[in-house]
């Protein structure tokens, strides 16, 4: 079958995903292609830094919309 798209990514992982929004709000055609059914029960990172929290923003992401736990202390 034929694809046409200007972008392809092979991958839906953490970095497929977030390269496929990132191109997709700057207005490119974008095609992801992932192997594997979702959702995948696994753990890709325990810990978002305060320095991503633009970027979530930027991709229209509302962080607390998701009830994160927050470390306050050591």
């Amino acid at each position: 079958m034929p694809l046409k798209t200007e972008i392809l990514i092979i991958g839906g992982g953490l970095a497929g995903l977030t390269a496929s929004l990132h191109l997709n709000k700057l207005g490119f055609d974008v095609t992801l292609i992932e192997k594997s059914t979702y959702p995948q029960h696994k753990v890709c990172g325990e810990y978002i830094s305060n320095e991503v929290l633009p970027y979530f923003n930027w991709l229209g992401i509302d962080i607390a919309t998701f009830f994160p736990p927050q470390i306050t202390d050591l």
